[in-house]
């Protein structure tokens, strides 16, 4: 286990590097100068180089991605394009916002897809079954934006029982959470429901039951232990499609996280930002990778060994 963590870490800083070098290619095909954007419509040539050279975008682009790499290795995501203040202070202003609402969507949909697997585990092909698998199903199946949307119109707006449009109290973050968590709630309750039906086939769970064991008590703790390994590897997963889906969910309820700030940023081609935001975001992922890599062995002494 030890041996595996220290791989896992080891390999971070590949992967962080990989995921520079991919955004920085991709942010440098897109069509459209910074330089232009920066002056603005009504600059001359003279002044659309002067920008140009300003922000450092007349020089070959290996030297440029060098230099982004050597800046990010020390935690300098540059300044922003388009404002000129610092990127980490734009970060540290709206990633606290993003990060809590993909947490909270996580928690949410993990309780609801695993509750969803459980009870449907517990029938194979009877009714709860086919009713969770269906509802899981049609979660999956709804766009964000338009089942933010919908939530919004309902519970907002025509029945007036949450507010929208802020992240001050408990109440706010109720429809945007379940907004976003009704994205990763399918997937979890199938992969809890298969996990949960090999599981229940085990000896073990059979030699529980011989011995007078609750079918609550085996289907939460002895088959339940068996199958949360799969459950955690989604659950991981989850999470970074999560921190995607908040863009749209911040979009449709106007929240000023993360998301906004990077889809703006994309619109004038603020090259800083979008790399700081997505290196972030990365980052993001991999701890929560790794976290769950830890989970692992706590779960499953066979890893650990």
């Amino acid at each position: 286990m030890f041996r595996l963590l220290v791989r896992r870490l080891a390999a971070l800083p590949l992967v962080l590097l990989g995921v520079v070098a991919v955004t920085f290619a991709l942010l440098h095909a897109i069509p459209g100068d910074p330089a232009r954007v920066v002056a603005g419509d009504q600059a001359t040539a003279e002044d659309v180089e002067e920008a140009r050279r300003a922000l450092g975008l007349d020089r070959p682009l290996p030297v440029q991605f060098l230099a982004t790499c050597g800046r990010l290795a020390r935690g300098d995501f540059g300044r922003s394009f388009e404002s000129r203040r610092p990127v980490a202070s734009d970060l540290a202003r709206t990633l606290p916002l993003t990060v809590e609402l993909a947490l909270l969507a996580t928690a949410l949909s993990v309780l609801l897809g695993c509750s969803l697997g459980a009870l449907a585990a517990r029938r194979p092909g009877g009714a709860l079954d086919l009713a969770a698998m269906a509802g899981a199903g049609a979660a999956a199946a709804l766009p964000v934006f338009w089942l933010g949307i919908l939530l919004l119109y309902a519970f907002a707006v025509a029945l007036r029982w949450l507010p929208a449009g802020d992240w001050g109290t408990p109440a706010h973050r109720v429809l945007p959470v379940a907004t976003l968590a009704c994205a990763g709630t399918a997937g979890l309750a199938r992969m809890a429901r298969g996990s949960l039906l090999s599981a229940l086939r085990l000896d073990c769970v059979r030699t529980a039951r011989a011995k007078g064991c609750g079918e609550a008590r085996v289907l939460l703790w002895h088959a339940g232990r068996n199958a949360a390994l799969p459950t955690v590897s989604v659950a991981a997963t989850q999470f970074g499609l999560l921190l995607g889906g908040a863009v749209l969910t911040e979009s449709v309820f106007a929240l000023p996280g993360l998301g906004r700030n990077v889809v703006h940023a994309l619109e004038v081609r603020d090259i800083p930002t979008v790399q700081g935001t997505i290196l972030v975001l990365a980052t993001l992922v991999l701890v929560v990778n790794f976290l769950a890599d830890l989970a692992y062995g706590v779960l499953d002494p066979r890893v650990r060994a």
